[in-house]
């Protein structure tokens, strides 16, 4: 593992000012290598975790660096839910990763701009408008 944080330190550029905060660090790092290991071995998920340049950080370092220390919480009451069901569909794969069909876009860190809320809204329109384009198109050519 240590040489895994060696490799993982010189890929994102990072040093630490002394041994006792590379000591720290890496054992944040070997931590959260841990848990992706483990969530990625379940196999129960949708999705796999990955290493990426916030793998010495705990959870609480980042989101106070990269959430503004909070996250705001989207629960909806109960009494206000429905259920939503999709009607005559026929054929539907178990599952897509739409980014085969280059309808979503690589991520990206906007760091602390403070409005990583318009990207997320263009990418969310944009990942909407264009499969519908892209299907208007082949509709219109396949009809003339």
């Amino acid at each position: 593992m240590s040489i895994k944080h060696e490799e993982w330190m010189a890929e994102h550029g990072f040093s630490y000012e002394n041994e006792e905060v590379k000591q720290t660090r890496y054992q944040i790092f070997k931590d959260n290598v841990q848990h992706i290991e483990r969530h990625n071995q379940e196999g129960k998920h949708t999705y796999k975790l990955g290493i990426n340049k916030f793998a010495d950080l705990t959870n609480e370092e980042f989101l106070t660096k990269y959430a503004r220390g909070s996250v705001p919480s989207f629960k909806v009451p109960s009494s206000n839910q429905s259920s939503f069901e999709y009607k005559d569909m026929k054929d539907v794969p178990p599952s897509l990763d739409w980014r085969d069909h280059n309808v979503v876009t690589p991520v990206v860190t906007q760091k602390r701009c403070g409005c990583c809320w318009a990207f997320a809204v263009v990418a969310a329109i944009e990942g909407i408008e264009d499969p519908i384009r892209q299907a208007n198109s082949i509709i219109r050519a396949t009809y003339h």
